[in-house]
């Protein structure tokens, strides 16, 4: 095997291609925007705190807020998909009801 070849991929890795693919950059975008989110929210209240001399209130007021409103956006953002799928899984459903139930339909 050459250093410049791929190394062979196995089976699992190909059955577990398409979710990774799918699901995981996502999930990790999401992560790194959560993190760097309530970061930033502390950093923020850290500032606030020093610059007025009422550490550590602002830096745990801000990060709460960052906290909270981060699992708000996230749960919002999940339902929505989910909402998605749904009515995406219910419409395949009724097309294959549909077309089962007239095989006259495709005869003529």
């Amino acid at each position: 095997m050459s250093p410049h070849s791929p190394a062979p991929r196995r089976a699992a890795d190909n059955e577990s291609a398409p979710l990774a693919g799918r699901f995981g950059s996502n999930a990790v975008g999401g992560g790194m925007e959560i993190a760097l989110t309530i970061l930033l929210f502390v950093l923020i209240g850290l500032g606030i705190d020093t610059w007025l001399g009422t550490r550590p209130l602002f830096m745990i007021v801000l990060f709460l807020f960052a906290a909270i409103g981060s699992f708000a956006r996230t749960k919002l953002i999940y339902d929505a998909e989910m909402d998605r799928l749904e009515a995406e899984r219910i419409e395949q459903r009724n097309a294959r009801r549909d077309g089962a139930s007239r095989p006259e339909a495709d005869a003529a």
